[in-house]
């Protein structure tokens, strides 16, 4: 008997009669010629009904079920119902619905560790090369600019969603569309669904909410210089034209990547904290 998940061909189910038909002499003598069925596969099961109804022999029970045979709303259930309840269980072992979080939700465990294992370019470049050390990269170049702390925290925690919702090639994510819980529209564009999460990522890690603006220059420069040291490309051909960093990149493995991503975050909190308060204008 084959697996249950196992896919029928027409090659397979040809082999699976002629073995039924070696190994058992219950009708073995009344069995079809096999080069009806080598003729044309597609015919197997058709001629296989023409056989035994010629030959009156009982109805075989079918090897594969049909999804046809269950009734229409099991069916559109199986394919619709959120597995686990729509929740991903993350490194420390939590539980998270990435489109509902909450604040108690959060961890920087699990976002430093998912980061450091997640390569950027969803894997196509010559060596592995981390979410968590992009960011970190990102972050330094926007301390070479004195930028301040908020912002090289902006820089570092840019990518975090990705910890927790699977990244998409900036070419393609405008494309995609999530049907978000209690969202009014229900459907919502996947980058708004991630920064709703980043907005709860700050709220729970306590730093200040980030605006892609006043970090889009950094992370294009490492975009730069990321195509040319791990894809061997210009990353003028994307329509990039901020200048690459002279120093090429030497990825890290991930263990370095979350370990210096970790260092950065307290780092840079320390410092937001003890910064003076902002005057009100």
């Amino acid at each position: 008997m084959l697996p249950k998940t196992t896919i029928p061909t027409p090659n397979t189910v040809i082999r699976n009669y002629e073995y039924n038909a070696k190994h058992s002499h219950f009708h073995a003598h009344l069995r079809p010629p096999l080069r009806t069925f080598r003729r044309n596969p597609r015919l197997f099961p058709k001629t296989l009904r023409t056989f035994q109804r010629k030959n009156h022999l009982p109805p075989a029970r079918p090897l594969f079920p049909s999804p046809r045979a269950q009734p229409a709303a099991s069916r559109h259930a199986r394919y619709t119902a959120p597995m686990n309840g729509g929740c991903i269980t993350t490194f420390t072992r939590r539980r998270i619905d990435p489109l509902a979080a909450r604040v108690d939700d959060i961890d920087l465990a699990d976002i430093a560790h998912a980061l450091a294992l997640t390569c950027r370019f969803k894997g196509h470049c010559r060596d592995f090369y981390s979410v968590a050390e992009h960011s970190v990269r990102v972050s330094h170049t926007l301390h070479t600019r004195a930028a301040g702390p908020a912002i090289e925290m902006a820089g570092l925690m840019h990518d975090a969603a990705e910890a927790y919702l699977s990244d998409l090639g900036g070419p393609i994510k405008s494309r995609f569309f999530i049907a978000a819980p209690g969202a009014r529209p229900p459907l919502e564009p996947f980058d708004q669904a991630e920064d709703r999460l980043l907005r709860v990522i700050a709220e729970a890690l306590r730093f200040p909410p980030i605006d892609y603006d006043t970090v889009r220059s950094a992370d294009l420069i490492l975009l730069a210089t990321e195509a040319r040291d791990l894809l061997g490309i210009d990353a003028r051909d994307w329509g990039v034209h901020e200048p690459p960093l002279h120093d090429p990149i030497e990825p890290w493995d991930w263990r370095r990547a979350e370990t210096t991503f970790l260092e950065r975050f307290r780092a840079l909190a320390a410092a937001i904290r003890s910064m003076p308060p902002r005057k009100p204008p």
